[in-house]
C-alpha cells in the first residue's frame, strides 16, 4: 500500500520544471482594442510567440492577477501527453472550442465530449460526468499563497459515483519553457483522495489570459501498467495554441503597479 510518505518521495522525484531567471525585459506587445481584448494567439514549436507587456515590478513579488481567460467557437489546444517518470509519449490531446454559452457559464470542446465552465474548470470529459459543480481547479484570481478547497461528485462509466476532495494552493510563480513557448506561470498543487482511498496529487501551470493549463500532471495511487504503486501518471503539455481573443486586464497587478507577463518563442 502507497504510504503519504511514498506519495511525497514520488512527487519530489518528478523532474522539475526548468526555471530560468528573472527577467522582465520584453518587446512585441500584443495590439489591444479599446474593449481591452488582445488580438489573436498563435503558439506553436519554434515559432514567434506574441508578449503582453506590462510595467515592470520589483521581483520580490509575484502579485494579483485577473485569470483573464476569454474562451471563443474555434480556439484549439494540442496537448503532448507522456508518463511522468519515463518521459514516454503515450499520445495526443486536441482540443476545440466549438460551442460558448456566456449566460449559462459553459464552453463546449470537441462538440460536447469536453465542457468547461468559463473559467476552464472541467464539467466533463469523455471519462467522466461532474454531478455536482464544475472541479474548481482554477481559481477567477491568481495570487501565490492562495489556498482553497476543491470537492466534488463525478460519475464515470461502469463505476458509479466518485468522491474527489483536494487541498488546493498557489505554490510558485515561475517561468517555464515547453514547446509551446516560455511563459510565466502560477503552479496550481492539489494533494487529497480519490473514493476515501487512493490518494491523488495534480500539478497545473497556468499563465493568466491564456485559456488551457501550460502544463498538468496527475498522479492517483493504485496497481497499473505494470507498476505497484500508481494507476495514473500522466504530464500533459501545451504543445500548439490558437486563441481568438484574451481579457488584457490580466496583465495589471492588482494596486498601482503592473507586473510584465512575457510568451517568448522556444
Amino acid at each position: 500500500m502507497t504510504t503519504r510518505r511514498d506519495f511525497i518521495k514520488a512527487l519530489a522525484a518528478i523532474p522539475p520544471v526548468l526555471c530560468i531567471g528573472e527577467s522582465w525585459a520584453a518587446n512585441n506587445a500584443l495590439n489591444v482594442s479599446a474593449s481591452g481584448l488582445a488580438q489573436a494567439i498563435e503558439l506553436n514549436p519554434g515559432g514567434q510567440a506574441s508578449q503582453l507587456l506590462q510595467t515592470s515590478v520589483s521581483p520580490c513579488s509575484a502579485g494579483r492577477y485577473l485569470l483573464g481567460r476569454k474562451f471563443s467557437v474555434g480556439d484549439e489546444a494540442v496537448m503532448r501527453i507522456t508518463d511522468i517518470f519515463s518521459n514516454v509519449e503515450t499520445g495526443t490531446l486536441t482540443l476545440k472550442v466549438t460551442r460558448v454559452d456566456v449566460d449559462a457559464g459553459r464552453v463546449e470542446l470537441n462538440e460536447g465530449e469536453w465542457v468547461m465552465d468559463l473559467m476552464g474548470n472541467i464539467v466533463r470529459t469523455p471519462q467522466s460526468d461532474l454531478q455536482d459543480s464544475p472541479q474548481q481547479i482554477v481559481p477567477a484570481e491568481l495570487q501565490l499563497g492562495k489556498k482553497w478547497i476543491a470537492t466534488w461528485l463525478e460519475q464515470g462509466p461502469g463505476d458509479g459515483t466518485r468522491k474527489v476532495e483536494l487541498d488546493m494552493s498557489i505554490v510558485a510563480f515561475e517561468k517555464l519553457r515547453i514547446a509551446a513557448g516560455e511563459f510565466d506561470a502560477f503552479r496550481i498543487e492539489g494533494h487529497g483522495w480519490f473514493n476515501n482511498k487512493f490518494q491523488i496529487s495534480r500539478r497545473y501551470w497556468i499563465s493568466p489570459g491564456i485559456n488551457f493549463a501550460l502544463r498538468y500532471e496527475h498522479l492517483r495511487a493504485g496497481p497499473l501498467r505494470g507498476r505497484s504503486d500508481y494507476a495514473e501518471a500522466d504530464r500533459y503539455e501545451l504543445v500548439s495554441l490558437r486563441q481568438q481573443a484574451m481579457d488584457t486586464a490580466c496583465a495589471a497587478r492588482s494596486g498601482r503597479d503592473t507586473r510584465t507577463l512575457v510568451i517568448k518563442s522556444s
